[in-house]
């Protein structure tokens, strides 16, 4: 009996002694995800618009141009595929070009203005400018015009361009100067009117007038009075343009040469303001301003 006991007591001693040696198990430490894998962000254009601003014109004149700076912050290359404005009725990208006789003209650019990545394009005159046609708006000084440029990558951007006068040294020089230009009152019924001016080239080659623009007049003539041979006068279109020979000035004038205006679309009252775009042939495009007076 003693000895079964001893036994007993000997197994219960070594069941404990096992039970409280035993090294506790170690629960293993997760390894920590790995970090997402990163898509990389593909270059893009970042554009800021600054110093918009557009040239002074009167309501009567067809068309006015607007310029300014435009920066590309980004990292990508980017392209002005078009503007818009409620003040135009055709809003068109431009650039002043040389024609390679001497003299410089403005044509659309093709494909849109490009602006390279980390760069600005200046739009200013003499060079790239946003041309606007048929105009509704009058672009009187201290006025704004609001434009939406739409970029091919960028899209949409909204500028307002303040209308200013030309600075002095902005324009190209050009050997023609027009002066004393001013068109005859006509009452709004008169189907047709009359523009005369002095016209100056002062440069050492002969240029022509070729023809003439404004938005007052559906149609827009060179003419001469000239003498019909039976005691009367007749006005007839002027064949091949005015010539202005070079350092003279010509008169355009009652009587002689003038700008005739056909189609009439404004009232010539006394004291209105009518502008006019002339077109030569070496001297490219000059636009002028005529006061209507009755005489």
């Amino acid at each position: 009996m003693k000895k079964l006991t001893f036994i007993s007591l000997l197994i219960l001693t070594l069941t404990l002694a096992a039970c409280g040696g035993a090294a506790p198990t170690a629960t293993p430490t997760p390894e920590p995800p790995p970090p997402p894998t990163s898509t990389p962000v593909p270059p893009a254009p970042e554009i800021v618009v600054e110093e918009a601003w557009g040239r002074a014109s009167p309501m009567m004149a067809d068309a006015g141009a607007i310029y300014m700076h435009i920066h590309n912050e980004g990292d990508a290359a980017d392209t002005l595929i078009s503007a818009a404005t409620d003040a135009c009725g055709v809003v068109e990208l431009h650039e002043t070009y040389d024609k390679g006789d001497g003299t410089m003209g403005m044509r659309p650019v093709e494909g849109g203005i490009e602006i390279p990545a980390d760069e600005a394009v200046a739009l200013e005159p003499g060079g790239l400018h946003i041309m606007c046609l048929q105009k509704k708006a009058d672009f009187a000084v201290g006025a704004t015009v609001a434009l939406t440029l739409t970029f091919e990558k960028f899209g949409e951007v909204t500028v307002e361009a303040e209308v200013r006068e030309m600075e002095e040294g902005m324009m190209p020089m050009s050997p023609i100067a027009i002066e004393e230009a001013w068109g005859r009152a006509s009452p709004m019924m008169a189907d047709a009117g009359a523009f005369y001016m002095n016209i100056h080239n002062s440069g050492h080659d002969a240029d022509t007038l070729i023809s003439a623009a404004t938005g007052a007049c559906g149609v827009v003539e060179l003419h001469e009075t000239y003498d019909k041979g039976d005691g009367t006068m007749g006005m007839r279109p002027v064949e091949g343009g005015i010539e202005i020979p070079a350092d003279e000035a010509v008169a355009l004038e009652p009587g002689g040469l003038h700008i005739m205006c056909l189609q009439k679309k404004a009232d010539f009252a006394v004291g209105a303001k009518i502008m006019l775009t002339l077109n030569f042939e070496h001297a490219g495009e000059v636009m002028v301003e005529a006061e209507v007076r009755d005489q």
